[in-house]
């Protein structure tokens, strides 16, 4: 391949990059989507900046290191506001500019990789029109930026496997995956799977490899180490998680499949026929199953027909999706059935895997129906299926830009902006406390620190439900203060739902009982203001 040719098929990735980029424009038209995990790391960021830690400021002025989550994303994010950039707009451009360079980047590694532009377009354009990654890019949310650190990081790792000598690509693919696992802390996966690929394919005998691999791995926890060891002087926590007992472990594990068949469901179908499929329900189960067994079948037909002398980047690639794609599914695992809270398994948590499982799809279609003079009827299946593939998720992704549009995510939505209850919080005192079920709303839209409901965080029902603040008002200061006149106390009508996992059909009834008996400052469409009588 001539340079000039090289250049032209840079230019032709770079194009699907834009186009990428005008999606994920057209979809946070209103803005990016802020929920709770994107106002703490909005406040982090701006805190940080004014000096005042990074972490968040409570009501009254007490101080708390950055909860649950590794600090690079905020600290990404006050680079910016540092500038005078607004702390939304830089979350904004980071993940526009994230979405880019990761569909360049998968683009550019599958052309290295399979010598194909075809590939290297679909693997892009797949990218591009993905259903599960354009939501997850619409956030303003910290796995953007985790992701390109992590697959960045295979990128480089890729280049010291070409050129061993140059030692210093070993160390800057470390680097990457640790400030990847410093942005998240499931990106452990990256450093783990990749520190593996290093043991199977650097250059040595398998002493030396091991040796890599470990040091490897030590490069890329520095970073994780460093914020581990500040985290534990501060707070003697880390991620704000305890171990689960042995117990229960049959239950979570249920739960954990019942969750990860949803997520899979979503790669393939609609969400809506997901809880309410338009053919036998059962058949999305074996959906599932078809397409688990159909990979595992899938990759090892493809990698069979590799060439690991002529293809050795193609195999090299391939191998590490493999490896990233069961470290990062057992991680998950481990993690949810032995920690709690219990994390939350849903198509954003696996949304790493969702790129690297399409990406695998790619490499193996494209070594079954191009390498090795396949038969006729196997490039045409192999094109079809990639081609319907990718129709398909254009015709979705075009419902939910659509949607997105219209409505806005998050906090930036409609609803959340017209607010009547909102209205009223930002029209309170200055100096008045707060009590609420929406605290990272409140923080978001009005600027003013609250107290979180406790009841909304139980993980067992409450026996001897009665009126708010008549409650243990010892154990609970949030309740404390509104008993005491302190505070307010400002309910949104999303409470039934945040305690339908513990009450069931009983939630509505026992959101109504929580407000008997006091005395209504303000009544709104979508919520209320109390205070205790």
């Amino acid at each position: 391949m001539t340079s000039e040719q090289m250049k032209k098929q840079r230019v032709w990735l770079i194009v699907i990059a834009v186009l990428a980029i005008l999606i994920y424009l057209f979809s946070t038209a209103r803005g990016p989507g802020i929920g709770g995990d994107a106002t703490i790391y909005l406040t982090t960021a701006r805190n940080f900046v004014q000096g005042n830690g990074l972490g968040l400021i409570g009501p009254q002025g007490e101080f708390r290191l950055l909860p649950y989550f590794p600090p690079f994303f905020p600290l990404v994010l006050s680079l910016f506001i540092g500038l005078g950039i607004d702390g939304v707009l830089a979350a904004h451009l980071v993940n526009g500019i994230c979405f880019g360079l990761a569909v360049w980047l998968v683009g550019w590694m599958t052309l290295r990789a399979s010598r194909n532009l075809w590939l290297a377009s679909l693997t892009a354009l797949l990218a591009t029109f993905s259903p599960v990654l354009i939501p997850v890019y619409s956030w303003a949310m910290s796995e953007p930026l985790a992701i390109l650190l992590g697959f960045g990081s295979l990128s480089v790792l890729l280049d010291y496997f070409q050129q061993p000598d140059k030692k210093g690509n070993l160390v800057i693919s470390a680097g990457l995956a640790g400030l990847s696992l410093l942005t998240r802390y499931s990106s452990a996966a990256f450093l783990a799977a990749w520190a593996l690929l290093v043991m199977f394919f650097a250059a040595g005998n398998w002493r030396a490899r091991i040796e890599t691999a470990l040091t490897y791995g030590v490069l890329g926890s520095l970073p994780m180490l460093g914020w581990i060891f500040y985290d534990l002087s501060q707070t003697a926590s880390v991620a704000s998680r305890s171990m689960e007992p042995g117990m229960g472990l049959a239950t979570r594990l249920a739960a954990f499949w019942a969750n990860l068949r949803e997520v899979i469901l979503f790669w393939f179908v609609p969400d809506s026929w997901i809880t309410s499929p338009p053919y036998p329900e059962g058949l999305n189960t074996v959906l599932v199953l078809a397409a688990m067994l159909g990979m595992a079948v899938l990759t090892f037909l493809g990698l069979r027909k590799i060439n690991k002398r002529e293809m050795q980047l193609l195999w090299q690639l391939s191998a590490g999706l493999v490896f990233f794609t069961v470290v990062y599914a057992l991680l998950i695992l481990l993690v949810s059935l032995t920690t709690y809270p219990p994390i939350t398994i849903g198509s954003r948590m696996f949304s790493p895997v969702h790129l690297s499982f399409f990406w695998l799809v790619v490499l193996m279609i494209g070594a079954i129906s191009t390498l090795n003079h396949p038969k006729t009827w196997q490039k045409t299946a192999g094109w079809l299926v990639l081609g319907l593939l990718l129709s398909w998720y254009g015709l979705r992704s075009l419902r939910i830009v659509q949607q997105n549009f219209s409505e806005g995510l998050g906090y930036n939505a409609r609803d959340w902006q017209n607010s009547q209850t909102m209205q009223a919080v930002r029209e309170l005192p200055a100096d008045q406390l707060i009590v609420t079920n929406e605290e990272t709303a409140i923080l978001y839209l009005s600027g003013r620190a609250s107290y979180a409901m406790q009841e909304i965080y139980a993980n067992t029902p409450d026996i001897h439900q009665g009126r708010y603040g008549d409650g243990d008002i010892h154990e609970d200061q949030p309740e404390k203060l509104f008993h005491d006149g302190k505070a307010v106390l400002v309910l949104f009508n999303s409470l039934p739902q945040q305690v339908s996992g513990l009450y069931g059909e009983r939630a509505e009834g026992w959101a109504a009982k929580l407000t008997e008996g006091l005395d209504v400052v303000f009544q709104g469409e979508d919520g209320a203001i109390y205070r205790y009588p």
